[in-house]
């Protein structure tokens, strides 16, 4: 998946979404997922806090959260350490995410 896409395919499983009536060229209105308008959704990509907000829709889900950390593990690669998973980079983050939740392609 190239960035952009997995950028939108991370603001998609958070509930953000283009606001059809503010939509023009380079700036982009989106509501979130509480309903409310916003200029641009977090940099999921490039924010671990955004990334932390993001994980939270694993919390209450045991096997998708066991999932994340194997897939967190399988992006990072080789012998990976609890140090390792904790200095993840926000990108792997996203694309561990994804993967768990079965929208990387």
């Amino acid at each position: 998946m190239t960035s952009d896409d997995q950028r939108i395919a991370i603001e998609e499983v958070c509930g953000w979404k283009i606001n059809p009536a503010k939509h023009n060229a380079k700036c982009l209105d989106w509501i979130n997922q509480n309903g409310n308008t916003a200029h641009l959704p977090p940099d999921y990509l490039n924010d671990l806090n955004a990334m932390h907000d993001a994980r939270s829709i694993i919390q209450n889900n045991t096997a998708l959260r066991v999932e994340y950390l194997n897939q967190l593990r399988r992006v990072i690669g080789g012998l990976v350490s609890d140090f390792d998973l904790i200095n993840a980079r926000s990108d792997q983050h996203a694309e561990a995410l994804l993967k768990a939740l079965d929208k990387w392609k």
